[in-house]
């Protein structure tokens, strides 16, 4: 009869769960202390289109042709001419003459939304235009101090 008044005793005491929630709220919180990497944006889940080059001023054309196969074939109008437009310029701020914006004014001459992703050339410093159909927006790729010529290459994200 002991033994089984004890096993009620042992069973009636409040149970510390606090432990438990300790050791749960470490496992939470513990991997957000430390920073996480900053990684290359990723293109539209790897679905993209042969990237496109331009510039303003006088810039040489890429020598070297894209691999094959392993892009999205880009929209096209009904002619076969291509959807996306991208032409660069360069001005100078009203307010302070001593810095350039870098512009990108950016075309969609086909009927449905299509996203573009522009960077500077061999850089991961890139926007994201989001067009809708029939549609041209102007953006700031970046700014500078010195030039007004710079180099970009485009891509439709899929």
């Amino acid at each position: 009869m002991m033994s089984f008044q004890r096993k009620k005793l042992q069973r009636s005491r409040p149970t510390n769960h606090s432990g438990r929630r300790a050791i749960l709220l470490g496992l939470i919180i513990f991997p957000q202390l430390y920073a996480t990497p900053v990684l290359p944006q990723v293109v539209g889940y790897g679905r993209s289109s042969t990237p496109i080059f331009g510039g303003t001023g006088l810039q040489p054309t890429n020598p070297f042709q894209p691999m094959q196969g392993t892009y999205e074939k880009a929209h096209t109008t009904p002619d076969g001419k291509p959807c996306i437009s991208v032409v660069a310029s360069a001005r100078h701020q009203a307010v302070n003459q001593g810095i350039i914006d870098q512009i990108v004014l950016v075309g969609n001459a086909c009927g449905h939304p299509i996203r573009v992703q522009v960077c500077y050339v061999k850089s991961s410093d890139c926007i994201v235009v989001a067009l809708q159909g029939y549609q041209r927006l102007e953006r700031v790729l970046g700014i500078d101090s010195v030039s007004t010529q710079f180099r970009y290459e485009y891509r439709e994200l899929f």
